[in-house]
């Protein structure tokens, strides 16, 4: 007899008793499983890359302009991978963007990922409280999206905020804008 799903074997009470035999048919037909497993696993981790592509920091000043949807550039790549050219396919995109010294300063404040000029996701949008609008700090917003990219696509983070004047963007440290890739699918040729 044999299991239903892996077809492991097993002896039922009416088979002459061999354990040894019984054992032994038994690892060979679980290491055959395990090596087919391990195999896909393996497959999966060639088409599949789970650590970013693309890793990048803002660490330089800059200003997001009144009513404008201004690119956050990044200066300092980590890791680069995505390779030229970039195969098409699915991939997790994320950044996050923050204003500093938010004090007695309305309106909206908005991260978004476009690709090309198109805008395929936004966070935020929604203007700091009174209460926030009196004290001193960041509002940081990200956003993550699933994105299916073609190798000419270019993607980039971008920053809004309606305060009726320009707005430091946060460089310190811990709220440094960022943007990362993760390719999902696809084939590197």
């Amino acid at each position: 007899m044999t299991t239903p799903n892996f077809a492991w074997p097993y002896p039922v009470r009416t088979d002459p008793a061999d354990m040894a035999d019984d054992l032994h048919q038994l690892a060979l037909a679980v290491e055959a499983t395990l090596q087919s497993i391990e195999a896909e696993i393996t497959g999966q981790k060639t088409r599949y890359n789970s650590r970013p592509i693309y890793f990048a920091r803002r660490t330089t000043a800059m200003n997001n302009a009144n009513n404008s949807w201004d690119t956050v550039a990044m200066d300092a790549v980590e890791v680069n991978t995505l390779g030229s050219p970039r195969p098409a396919g699915w991939y997790l995109v994320a950044g996050a963007v923050g204003w500093a010294n938010v004090l007695n300063e309305p309106g909206e404040r908005i991260a978004g990922l476009f690709i090309g000029t198109n805008i395929f996701g936004q966070s935020g949008g929604a203007a700091p409280s009174v209460a926030q609008q009196q004290q001193s700090f960041t509002i940081q917003h990200s956003i993550t999206q699933t994105l299916f990219l073609a190798p000419s696509d270019t993607v980039t983070l971008r920053a809004w905020q309606s305060s009726g004047a320009p707005l430091a963007i946060n460089v310190q440290s811990f709220w440094q804008p960022h943007l990362t890739i993760v390719q999902l699918t696809g084939s590197w040729t």
